[in-house]
């Protein structure tokens, strides 16, 4: 939300900018809504993605955006042509989305092409003498995101942040119940002495029912660790 707040002022005191988004993800409307709400009216998001402009324009057709104006681009994220053909020298700041994952994707492969993409963008304005607008790169893999926190080039050239699926879906759960939101508030909070791990099942299994293969139901499960002091 910071962010997005900054963008409002991003120009000067609360005046109108232009904002590129390169790749069409699927959060992409909320976005943009939320980009209606914080930024100037008059501002213009220019969007660049291979998803045919018709079909952006129906899924946009009900949600009526009163401050911004969305300037679509047709084209390949990676290619220099398609680049070039963006408001470089206007922009405030420039977002490079994953394309979201599929059934021939995985988070890997998504980060692999938005890094690419960003190195195009930032060699791009380089070598044109243009003092690089804000650069912000979204990626989904986890381990992405830690071979990036050792590689200082490219933290120099944009600044990363790490979303995904399961962090979405955590935060539409609470949006949705207030119990949720506040375990979630509890759990999240890093002086609470709580946190949310992913381990092993076999860790909590007996060794004979190891041994045996043995079935264990959720629920019996559940109540072993709550017996623990856990919540499965």
């Amino acid at each position: 939300r910071g962010s997005l707040s900054s963008l409002s002022n991003a120009d000067g005191n609360g005046q109108a900018c232009t904002v590129i988004i390169v790749n069409w993800s699927a959060g992409i409307v909320d976005l943009l809504e939320a980009f209606d709400k914080y930024m100037a009216p008059g501002s213009r998001v220019h969007v660049l993605a291979a998803l045919g402009v018709e079909e952006r324009r129906q899924r946009l057709q009900k949600h009526h955006l009163q401050n911004i104006s969305i300037e679509h681009h047709h084209g390949q994220a990676n290619e220099v042509e398609s680049i070039q053909d963006l408001p470089l020298k206007e922009a405030t700041a420039i977002l490079v989305l994953g394309s979201g994952l599929d059934d021939k994707s995985n988070a890997n492969w998504n980060d692999a092409r938005v890094l690419s993409c960003s190195i195009t963008i930032s060699d791009w304005l380089r070598n044109n003498g243009l003092h690089t607008p804000r650069l912000i790169c979204e990626v989904l893999s986890s381990r992405v995101q830690r071979m990036l926190r050792r590689d200082e080039p490219l933290q120099d050239r944009a600044t990363f942040f790490h979303s995904n699926s399961l962090e979405t879906g955590l935060v539409a759960m609470a949006s949705a119940n207030r119990a949720v939101y506040n375990t979630l508030l509890m759990l999240m909070d890093p002086t609470s002495g709580n946190s949310i791990r992913a381990v092993p099942a076999s860790v909590f299994f007996q060794l004979q029912e190891q041994v045996r293969c043995a079935a264990l139901s959720f629920q019996a499960l559940g109540e072993r660790l709550r017996l623990q002091g856990h919540i499965l």
